[in-house]
């Protein structure tokens, strides 16, 4: 299964602690995704966009 997120939409990123590399991706609208893929990976993404949005590079390492 393919899920497409529109960043615009996450409000939060969560790891599962009881299982690794799985992270749920809950939404303003109230929905939530679990998803079978590594927390930094999805982190970084979020991290890029957010970057783009704002104008500014963030550095994951200085925050």
């Amino acid at each position: 299964m393919r899920v497409l997120i529109d960043l615009k939409n996450v409000a939060a990123i969560r790891e599962r602690t009881e299982t690794a590399d799985k992270v749920e991706v809950h939404l303003t609208s109230g929905e939530v995704f679990e998803l079978d893929v590594a927390y930094e990976e999805i982190a970084g993404l979020y991290l890029e966009f957010l970057a783009k949005e704002r104008g500014a590079m963030a550095n994951p390492t200085s925050i």
